[in-house]
């Protein structure tokens, strides 16, 4: 099931969505930027199957969720770890839980121990509403300069011959984003500011920062994440 943002905690932001058209993108930014976060993960990191591992050892980033605490991310930033520490945009650190993780999909789902007052949640918006030529954006943490901005459009939706995760066919985004090491994990968001998608890996040469980017979409996200989330004893099967 979906994760239901309508009801907020005390001291949260909520995130009601307007218009694009009545809304600038700098708008957009600044009410869904309290939703993201930074991510911290410290002990044995390891590569995960089917996804390139391209960001610094245990730094990633990631998207509030659910007034609850749950947090979206790319599985390689946490797997492994023996530590998770997330940090909202007042910089405070709040310890965190592996729910579950899908590593051919390369997303994972955690539980933060609590939710920090002026934090927001993200709502998950349809990622088969979105079309190639759309704009898109994402906030993260290149190269660890935290809620970075980085803006963008669609340049495919792509499903990957006989890859599949929990017999769920993968389907990810691929776009023009500048995204580098750090934003793992972090959110795409449509220019509604709905999360559309979580930023998975950079397809780029040796030598080479950055090149075409790729985002595990929203629907495949929202579907193993809650739809069919299975339980994590720590390890992936």
């Amino acid at each position: 099931m979906a994760p239901v943002v309508a009801g907020m905690v005390v001291g949260m932001l909520a995130l009601t969505a307007e218009p694009a058209s009545s809304q600038s993108l700098r708008e957009v930014f600044r009410r869904v930027n309290p939703s993201v976060v930074l991510i911290e993960a410290s002990g044995a990191a390891t590569p995960t199957p089917g996804a390139a591992a391209s960001v610094d050892e245990g730094l990633g980033s990631g998207v509030l969720i659910s007034a609850d605490g749950k947090v979206l991310t790319a599985a390689h930033v946490v797997s492994g770890a023996d530590t998770i520490q997330v940090r909202f945009i007042t910089g405070d650190p709040v310890p965190a839980r592996i729910l579950a993780s899908a590593p051919f999909a390369d997303v994972a789902l955690l539980q933060l121990a609590a939710v920090p007052p002026g934090a927001a949640v993200a709502r998950i918006g349809d990622s088969d509403a979105l079309a190639i030529g759309d704009q898109v954006f994402t906030i993260g943490a290149p190269y660890g300069a935290n809620h970075s901005l980085a803006v963008g459009w669609v340049s495919a939706r792509r499903v990957p011959d006989a890859v599949l995760e929990d017999a769920t066919a993968l389907e990810v985004f691929q776009t023009d984003l500048a995204v580098f090491e750090g934003n793992s994990g972090g959110p795409l968001f449509n220019v509604d500011g709905e999360v559309v998608g979580i930023v998975t890996h950079v397809l780029a040469k040796e030598g080479t920062a950055t090149g075409p980017s790729f985002s595990v979409t929203g629907n495949v996200a929202r579907k193993l994440m809650f739809e069919q989330r299975r339980a994590w004893f720590g390890v992936e099967s």
